[in-house]
């Protein structure tokens, strides 16, 4: 009569159902029909003694329904629920993306990371990472003699140097399938289309930051020292800032007493991380809160932190996307190293490999991802109040400030 994603809400009888119902009575299924159904049943699966038969496994049926409590219970995530029994001796690394996607799949994240299993993408996403990819190499191209970890002038006509990186790949492309005797498909030349237009946006916009002269491109994060965060462990990260704008060259790559923005590039459409309707500091300070417990702005936000780390102190952030220029930093140091206690608790996550679950496994809205493990979902609102009890520092404030 109900089913495990809606407990208070009689479940719909299918299409099936209720035709065969129609044929082998003549009338539609009522509801008072369907509730008398639903008891001759019970007591014909109690007098057939069904459910008094033997088990075979008993402890392995005890400990189903273990776990289905467990996962239910009003109590922090355990075992049952992407956690480890116990701390690790040595906390594990996550990439600055990867903290971002924790925020709304934090299973994901802790099977790729303790089981090394994940979900092959889909089609779709494999087109729309393409992109990326390809985005993110021809914007190498603003910076002369670009190389690793190093801070270069920005050339003249960026436009046009990323326009000539792009039609050499495309060219290439080309060539290869002419020497298999093919022809480049339609659907290779579209996303191929798209990828050039984006990227011609984007480097526009940085030509436009003209006071902004110098810039670092796919700048690696792999020798950084765990971040130190007050009050708690350090938080280790990997991965690659897209792009680090200075208005002076730093020399021999020291930040101190260097402007420094960091631009993180998202070819999808993104919200800026200011909201124009912030007014006051307060409202910049709750604003940025609470895109931070939605994972909005954490990864580029941890990049702000690991440059401060390596001497950094004036650094601004932004998104680079869709409808986003970057006519100043969205936001500054000070306005997320604030948040602390967001920081202290990734670090605690780390070490103690307790993520638990969060959101839905299927969504009728928008994309969840795929799990490469069956996992049973459970009630939206009872994962909600498991996250809080696990990881307290992502609470929003409305519930911090309820007696």
């Amino acid at each position: 009569m109900f089913t495990e994603s809606t407990p208070r809400r009689i479940a719909t009888p299918s299409e099936f159902f209720t035709r065969l119902y129609f044929n082998l009575h003549g009338k539609a299924l009522s509801q008072v029909a369907l509730e008398a159904m639903e008891e001759q049943t019970r007591r014909w699966v109690e007098k057939s003694d069904l459910l008094g038969k033997q088990i075979r496994d008993k402890a392995a049926v005890a400990q189903t329904r273990i776990a289905y409590d467990e996962r239910r219970a009003e109590k922090k995530a355990g075992e049952f629920e992407f956690a480890l029994r116990a701390p690790l001796t040595e906390s594990i690394s996550l990439s600055a993306s990867e903290f971002e996607r924790l925020f709304k799949s934090p299973a994901l994240i802790w099977m790729k990371s303790f089981l090394g299993v994940e979900a092959d993408d889909l089609d779709a996403n494999q087109w729309n990472l393409a992109v990326g990819i390809w985005v993110h190499e021809w914007l190498r191209e603003i910076v002369d003699h670009a190389c690793g970890e190093s801070f270069g002038k920005l050339g003249p006509d960026l436009g046009k140097r990323v326009q000539r990186r792009a039609t050499t790949f495309r060219d290439e492309i080309a060539t290869m399938l002419k020497q298999c005797g093919r022809a480049v498909p339609d659907w290779w030349s579209s996303t191929w289309s798209n990828a050039f237009y984006i990227s011609n946006c984007f480097a526009a916009h940085v030509a436009a930051a003209e006071e902004w002269p110098y810039a670092a491109t796919e700048w690696s994060l792999r020798a950084l020292p765990a971040i130190q965060v007050d009050g708690g462990e350090g938080l280790k990260m990997r991965g690659r800032i897209d792009l680090i704008l200075a208005k002076e060259n730093p020399a021999a790559n020291k930040f101190t007493d260097v402007d420094l923005w960091v631009v993180d590039y998202k070819t999808g459409k993104r919200k800026s991380l200011r909201s124009s309707q912030w007014r006051a500091e307060e409202e910049v300070r709750k604003g940025v809160l609470k895109q931070l417990l939605k994972g909005e702005g954490v990864q580029v936000a941890l990049y702000a932190l690991a440059l401060r780390q390596l001497g950094a102190r004036n650094i601004g952030i932004s998104l680079l996307a869709r409808g986003l220029d970057l006519s100043a930093p969205q936001l500054a140091l000070p306005q997320i190293a604030r948040h602390d206690q967001v920081w202290r608790e990734l670090a605690d996550i780390e070490k103690s490999g307790v993520f638990g679950m969060r959101g839905a496994i299927r969504s009728e809205f928008s994309f969840t991802g795929a799990y490469p493990l069956a996992t049973l979902a459970v009630d939206y609102d009872v994962l909600e109040g498991k996250w809080t009890l696990t990881h307290p520092a992502f609470a929003t404030e409305s519930t911090e400030e309820e007696p």
